[in-house]
């Protein structure tokens, strides 16, 4: 319920800055006034078009998880440190004199260093992974690109064309509402009927209605060009580009072949499909042992290896440690079938 309250008052606090915004500016979006040609359109949409902001991030994201596939493979270092004040210490009464062993103010400090050596191949596919990764979110973006370009220009030459059929429609009403207003005259005259007037009327109504109607799909054309742009619905613009004839002949063969090697769903169906395979070998990794070195230096004071000192003192210890998984809980088990399952079903969409 608290959640609920919280995403409520947000919401009422995005629709108060949206009835708030000023004349320029809409609910964060920019004005655009002016003439406005299809490759500025086309510029405006690659800054501010949503989709493509969060394609961008996508790929933000991607980088981040690269670097975080390194701490498999590269040491990691860490230091800590310590003040300790005893409330009592322990001590001796040998014939009168008292003798402590210990320190009411105690510090400490270390510095270790972890190697992973070996993780059955795991290490490896982390960084596979996240280079495949970084790959996908690129040609994510890249689809996104083109999507876009190809949004925006048709709904700019959707907006043209709605122009020119409100246009003729607009002439179409002036003429049929000229003709009604004639034979309503002749009527006055005795040389039309009633009949006459009526019909007249009934085209002066259709006639409005497809006015309207042509007027709303001008509207929504803008309302999508504007979204497809990421600017302010209160933008006056004048679509300076006419649409052209341009007559080519494709190539069957030659689209299909690039097609195949060019298209990001399908490059990204094979990256889905290596993907996969490394989250498979990530699996089976745990069926073998985890060998990892280690380095560690401790100061003390008092120093803990020598009795009585109130001195600084340090010492250092270093091995190997490994581990073998003799019983998980079936958890290696559940990933390797799962992993499996996302191949054969990654290996299907990309036969798709």
């Amino acid at each position: 319920t608290a959640y609920l309250d919280q995403i409520g008052a947000a919401r009422a606090e995005s629709f108060n800055r949206r009835a708030n915004a000023s004349a320029t500016e809409s609910h964060g979006a920019a004005r655009l006034d002016g003439a406005l040609g299809l490759d500025l359109a086309v510029a405006i949409a690659m800054r501010h078009n949503k989709t493509l902001q969060v394609a961008r991030l996508e790929m933000a994201k991607a980088e981040g998880r690269a670097w975080q596939s390194y701490a498999d493979v590269l040491p990691n270092v860490s230091a800590s440190g310590a003040y300790t004040r005893m409330g009592d210490i322990l001590s001796y009464d040998f014939g009168g004199e008292t003798m402590s062993v210990g320190s009411w103010n105690n510090y400490n400090a270390a510095l270790t260093v972890g190697q992973p050596l070996f993780h059955g191949g795991a290490s490896r596919s982390a960084l596979d992974s996240a280079a495949l990764g970084t790959l996908a979110a690129g040609e994510l973006f890249r689809g996104a690109s083109q999507g876009t370009i190809f949004a925006v220009s048709r709904a700019y030459y959707d907006v043209v064309l709605a122009q020119q059929l409100v246009k003729v429609n607009e002439d179409a009403f002036a003429s049929v509402q000229g003709h009604f207003n004639d034979v309503r005259r002749k009527k006055q005259q005795g040389m039309a009927s009633e009949f006459d007037v009526l019909r007249s009327s009934v085209e002066v109504s259709n006639s409005n209605t497809e006015l309207v109607r042509q007027r709303n799909a001008l509207n929504l054309a803008r309302t999508s060009l504007f979204n497809l742009l990421g600017v302010s619905q209160e933008s006056a613009v004048t679509l300076s580009d006419e649409p052209a004839f341009e007559e080519i002949k494709p190539d069957h063969d030659e689209c299909v072949r690039q097609a195949f090697l060019n298209r990001p769903e399908l490059i990204q169906a094979e990256i889905a499909v290596k993907l996969q395979k490394e989250t498979v070998r990530a699996a089976g990794s745990t069926l073998w042992p985890q060998v990892d070195a280690f380095f560690s230096y401790n100061m003390s004071k008092p120093y803990t290896l020598a009795i009585g000192s109130s001195d600084w003192g340090g010492y250092w210890t270093a091995g190997v440690n490994m581990s073998v998984a003799l019983f998980d809980g079936f958890i290696r088990r559940g990933k390797t079938i799962e992993a499996e399952a996302g191949l054969a079903q990654a290996e299907v969409q990309l036969a798709n």
